[in-house]
C-alpha cells in the first residue's frame, strides 16, 4: 500500500494538493495558494498550520478514498432481502479505526474540518 496524504491547510479552512513535505524546515508546501486549479501556484506552511491525515487503504461504495477524519455512513448486521438491519456513523480516528471486512456497506458523507457539526 502507497502512503497517501491529504493535508487541511487551517489558515484557508480548506483542502489542498500536497506538492512536498519538508520535515527538516517542518513545513508543507501545497499548490493551488488562493487558485485550487493552479499548478503553479505553491505556498509553505509550517507545520501547526496544517493537519496531514492519512488513507487508510480503503474505498467506499462510491469508490471515494477513506482517510483518517472521515465521517463514515456504515451498514452491518443482519440482512433482511435487501435491508441490513445497524445503520450508523463512524468518525475514523486512525488508520486502524476501520478495516477490509469491517461492515457491509460504508460511504464517505463528510469530515472532521468542513462539517464539525457531525460530532454533536
Amino acid at each position: 500500500m502507497d502512503l497517501n496524504l491529504r493535508v487541511w491547510v487551517k489558515p484557508q479552512r480548506r483542502y489542498l494538493p500536497i506538492a512536498s513535505i519538508d520535515f527538516f524546515y517542518e513545513k508543507v508546501m501545497v499548490w493551488g495558494f488562493g487558485h485550487e486549479n493552479c499548478g503553479l501556484c505553491g505556498d509553505d506552511y509550517p507545520m501547526d498550520d496544517v493537519i496531514l491525515e492519512q488513507c487508510t487503504g480503503l474505498k467506499d461504495k462510491n469508490g471515494v478514498e477513506i482517510f483518517v477524519g472521515d465521517f463514515v455512513k456504515v451498514k452491518d448486521g443482519l440482512r433482511y432481502g435487501d435491508q441490513y438491519e445497524c445503520v450508523g456513523t463512524i468518525l475514523v480516528e486512525d488508520i486502524r479505526s476501520i478495516g477490509p471486512g469491517d461492515y457491509y456497506e460504508m460511504e464517505v458523507i463528510g469530515n472532521i474540518h468542513e462539517d464539525p457539526w457531525m460530532v454533536r
